[in-house]
């Protein structure tokens, strides 16, 4: 295939569209992934917190109690990056903060006093250093065992690791990256062999 040819035209042309599609379409569709499992991982994160709060204020007294189902196996295991917190938000409350046993004595800073803002559902969000220096990412919602939410408050935290989804990220990257790879070598064999074929006709005219 001469580099003036019209096959060789024919050819570069498909493949260079080929090239810069795939890449695009990888793209998207890594985005797209990306924020699907954010979102699934937030919403497991807001589950969690919310089942918490409502069995730790479900005491008879007017403090929060330690919540009988754990929900998250991973709650059990020190320093596993799955956590839960139960801390008077007033400083001067002298209600014990309560802590999964992954958590141990380590406390977790409270969004509240760090300023965030909650969303349109009460919750504050915020990305941290947990006690095993790894990241975490947190949801945090402000609760109190007094029905009437007359008594003290309560900073309801449940965190979980930011490598459970940057490892899930990284997993589906490398499965894209090489089906998009195959996809884009299957594509560029099949455009040389159509315009190798398309272009008999008119190669046997020439001869």
């Amino acid at each position: 295939m001469r580099l003036n040819s019209l096959a060789f035209r024919l050819f570069a042309t498909s493949a260079a569209w080929v090239l810069l599609v795939l890449p695009i379409a990888g793209i998207i569709i890594y985005q797209l992934y990306r924020d699907d499992l954010q979102q699934s991982f937030d919403a497991r994160l807001e589950k969690l917190v919310n089942s918490i709060a409502v069995d730790s204020m479900m005491g008879s007294g007017h403090e929060p109690i330690a919540p009988k189902n754990r929900y998250e196996p991973l709650f059990e295991d020190p320093r596993s990056g799955w956590y839960w917190q139960i801390t008077p938000v007033e400083q001067q409350a002298a209600a014990p903060t309560l802590r999964s046993v992954s958590l141990g004595d380590t406390p977790i800073a409270l969004p509240v006093r760090n300023g965030v803002k909650p969303d349109a559902d009460g919750a504050r969000w915020m990305n941290a250093v947990g006690p095993g220096s790894e990241g975490i990412r947190m949801v945090e919602v402000i609760d109190g065992p007094d029905p009437l939410g007359k008594g003290p408050r309560y900073s309801v935290i449940v965190a979980g690791p930011i490598d459970w989804l940057d490892s899930r990220l990284a997993n589906f990257m490398t499965r894209l990256s090489v089906a998009l790879f195959l996809t884009g070598v299957g594509l560029v064999t099949v455009t040389l062999f159509q315009v190798r074929f398309g272009l008999l006709p008119l190669r046997r005219i020439e001869q």
